[in-house]
């Protein structure tokens, strides 16, 4: 049921017994459907990718994002000291020389 995307609530309703029930006894088998879950998400994202049918793309990125944390527009961070230091370092590299202008004169 984890595999499936099932709450560990919704599985203690499904099976009659506490949450807590699930998490003390049964927690690394569900800890391990949700793995395989994951897994297997990633693997028919791949084969999309690959043009091989698996699913719907658009599906497959809402679950990515969903479950895997993916998203479309990656953060960085960068510190300030770091950009004031590239902006440093590009300023201090010399422009490339450009080739010189012909002396004819291109009109006769």
């Amino acid at each position: 049921m984890s595999y499936h995307g099932c709450s560990w609530v919704e599985i203690a309703s499904i099976l009659g017994v506490t949450r807590q029930t699930i998490d003390d006894k049964y927690r690394d088998v569900l800890n391990i459907g949700q793995s395989h879950f994951k897994h297997d998400l990633r693997r028919f994202q791949l084969a999309c990718a690959n043009n091989t049918r698996v699913g719907n793309p658009a599906m497959l990125i809402w679950l990515g994002k969903q479950y895997l944390e993916q998203s479309e527009t990656p953060q960085m961070e960068v510190k300030k000291d770091q950009f004031d230091e590239f902006i440093e370092w590009i300023s201090r590299q010399k422009a490339p020389s450009l080739p010189p202008v012909p002396s004819k004169s291109i009109v006769s």
